[in-house]
């Protein structure tokens, strides 16, 4: 009896089958039992060649390690985000979530992924990232105390080095101060009066 064949494995196939998410399920030899359309269209190779194409044939010999890692502590493992190159589309960044599965024996049948398309959150983790280092240089260049703050909290989040050497504190006592002022009470009311 093929895995596929099982009772747990068909009802498996028909989710797969009618997700609109990038799913797969593939077996303990690595190889697609079944894909849904979205992966289809990504992979962009008919469904009749992607069954019973190995993994790893597509994507590289992680797979091996992957099989490997699941049977060993049969839990779900994420793997961390990867730059693919799709025919057609470019390469974009995908994070993939491998689940075992198994069949009504109890014995290991292969693994449901969940492949997600995070080309657009690692786009914009680096622009973040870019106008934070932005923000830190224009901060710790200016010669005049400056001081970022959180508007709800109150928190000090950035202080450049005027702002140590005029007080005489480090940054880390600063920023540790939490919504305190480090100017003191009466400094802080004399300059919310202006």
């Amino acid at each position: 009896m093929s895995p596929s064949s099982t009772p747990c494995a068909a009802a498996l196939i028909r989710v797969v089958t009618a997700a609109s998410l990038d799913m797969a399920m593939v077996d303990r030899e690595g190889r697609f039992l079944e894909v849904s359309p979205s992966i289809i269209a990504l992979v962009g190779m008919e469904r009749e060649k992607l069954i019973g194409q190995r993994v790893a044939n597509l994507f590289g010999g992680i797979h091996t390690a992957l099989l490997a890692e699941v049977l060993s502590a049969p839990a779900p493992v994420t793997l961390p985000p990867a730059l693919i190159a799709i025919p057609q589309r470019g390469s974009q960044w995908f994070q993939t979530t491998f689940t075992p599965w198994w069949g009504n024996d109890g014995a290991f049948g292969g693994m449901l992924s969940i492949t997600r398309n995070i080309t657009a959150e690692q786009v914009a983790q680096a622009e973040l990232a870019r106008t934070e280092a932005l923000l830190d240089a224009i901060v710790e260049s200016s010669p005049s105390m400056l001081s970022v703050q959180n508007l709800e909290s109150g928190d000090h989040i950035r202080v450049n080095r005027a702002t140590e050497e005029f007080l005489g504190l480090s940054r880390d006592e600063i920023l540790n101060r939490g919504q305190l002022t480090p100017f003191g009470e009466e400094l802080a009311s004399s300059i919310a009066r202006r």
